[in-house]
Formats: structure tokens, C-alpha cells, sequence
């Protein structure tokens, strides 16, 4: 049986896919990098400060009237006064869940230039804070204007930075969008009528009502046998043969029996 990816690689995009989520953290998170470097400390906002609010409305759910507050474009050029201004406003109108945006610009020099990510508070849902968020400039030109929506735990502060890595964990925040599919999306290249085999999964624990569902093209792909263990029984791994040339997307969820969704894994297959 030929496999299309040895098991140390298997590892390494692993490895990968932490990478980029952790590169993600500190740029998602806020510019967690560039407050800190500006050394301004988070601190309630005075009695005469003032929020800056436009005329423009709600569209995402439709459930609120109350207007966006725009709390401001935060870049290199901030001073250490306006950045302190424009992140007193987003935390406060985060505990309350209330409507606000706000862009995050750095400049990354040699990395990439600068980066935009801009958030957006649409409003309360499920015990938690509805926020859609994307990135306005990229080094990666594929994630250019690409957004996500997530829910999240309003009663942890927005911009705290260990608070935002026990947070990454986007399939507990139940982010959607193109945004979100792009972190979760693993490249995976085949042979035209050749066996490969998708990257490995969590292994559902046992009694737990969860199972993985597939979802693919079966022009494209075909699934043959059982899924297979890795030297581990926290992980599976399942076999596919290559049908034509082209590129195709399998999508894995970690489901329940009333299709309640715990994880998601997408695999996009080029067959050459």
C-alpha cells in the first residue's frame, strides 16, 4: 500500500499548523506585540472621555439597532495617548458586548510590510460575545480582505494575551467564515490512481457520543477501508484512492448523534 505522506511528515505539518495558528494569535489577538512595545497598560477610561460613533448600522444579524462605535485605526503612527484611548474604548464596550470595530495595523519590515486586522462586536450569543474579525492586509495575499465570526468569553479581558492563547482554540469559540476555513484547511497532494491517506485525527474518547463524519466529492476520491491507528489510540488516520486529476476539498467533523459539531478538519487534495 503506498501512503502519500510518511508518518514523520505527518508530524511536521502538525507542527505547522501550531505554528500558524500561535503567528495568528499574537497578530488576531490585537496587536498584542505592538501594545507592548508601546508599554501602555490597560486602564478604565475617565469620566470625560469621549466614543467616537458612526451612522452605521448592524447587517450581520439583524438583532440589534444600536450604532457601530468606531474606536479607530491603531498603527505604528499612534501615539502612546491614542492607542491607550482607542483600547480602553474596545475593552469596555466588550464587557457590555456592545456594537464597536476597530483596525490593528503593524508594520512586519522585512516580514511582509505592514499588516491590518480589523474586529467588529456584532452582539451577545450563546453566554457569549459575537465578534467578526479578518485581515485587511496579509503577508499571504490569499488572506486579504478574508473574515470569521467567533464567540467570545466577554468576561475575560479582549486584549489579555494569555487569555487569547486559552482562547485559540477556534472550534471551542465555534468561528465560521472563509477566514476560519483557511487555519483549518491542510494541503494534502496525491497520485492520480494512487492510495494516499489524510493527515491524522483526534481519536473521539470512548463513550463520548462523537464520531467523525466525512463529506467529499466521490468523483474525485474514493474512501476505501477502516480507519487505521498511529502508533497511538488518540489518533486515526483514513485511506482514499485518487480518481482523476483536479483539486477537491474533504471536509471531517466530529459530530454527535444529533449533529451537534465538536471539531472540523478540511483537507484539500490536489490528484496530479
Amino acid at each position: 500500500m503506498k501512503f502519500q505522506k510518511e508518518y514523520k511528515d505527518l508530524g511536521l505539518t502538525t507542527t505547522w499548523m501550531i505554528a500558524v495558528i500561535a503567528i495568528l494569535a499574537v497578530l488576531i489577538g490585537g496587536g498584542i506585540y505592538w501594545w507592548q512595545k508601546t508599554s501602555v497598560p490597560f486602564e478604565e477610561p475617565e469620566a470625560n472621555e469621549e466614543e467616537s460613533s458612526t451612522n452605521e448600522k448592524i447587517e450581520f444579524t439583524g438583532e440589534s439597532e444600536e450604532s457601530i462605535v468606531d474606536c479607530g485605526h491603531a498603527g505604528p503612527e499612534s501615539s502612546k495617548e491614542e492607542a491607550k484611548v482607542m483600547l480602553n474604548c474596545m475593552e469596555e464596550r466588550f464587557k457590555e458586548c456592545k456594537p464597536a470595530k476597530m483596525i490593528i495595523s503593524m508594520d512586519m519590515g522585512l516580514l511582509g510590510g505592514e499588516m491590518s486586522y480589523s474586529y467588529e462586536i456584532i452582539g451577545p450569543m450563546d453566554n457569549s460575545c459575537q465578534i467578526k474579525s479578518g485581515f485587511l492586509k496579509n503577508i499571504n495575499p490569499d488572506w486579504n480582505n478574508k473574515e470569521m465570526v467567533c464567540q467570545y468569553d466577554n468576561e475575560k479581558p479582549f486584549f489579555d494575551l494569555d487569555n487569547l492563547f486559552s482562547e485559540m482554540d477556534l472550534q471551542n469559540m465555534k468561528c465560521k467564515g472563509p477566514l476560519y476555513e483557511l487555519m483549518i484547511t491542510v494541503p494534502i497532494e496525491a497520485k492520480n490512481g494512487e492510495k494516499f491517506t489524510s493527515l491524522a485525527l483526534e481519536k473521539p474518547e470512548e463513550g463520548s457520543g462523537y464520531e467523525w463524519k466525512m463529506d467529499y466529492d466521490s468523483d474525485y476520491v474514493q474512501f476505501i477501508g477502516e480507519p487505521e491507528g498511529i502508533q497511538s489510540t488518540t489518533h486515526v488516520m483514513y485511506e482514499f484512492l485518487a480518481l482523476k486529476l483536479g483539486k477537491t476539498k474533504m471536509r471531517f467533523s466530529l459530530e454527535s448523534e444529533d449533529g451537534e459539531m465538536m471539531k472540523e478538519f478540511i483537507g484539500e487534495v490536489t490528484i496530479e
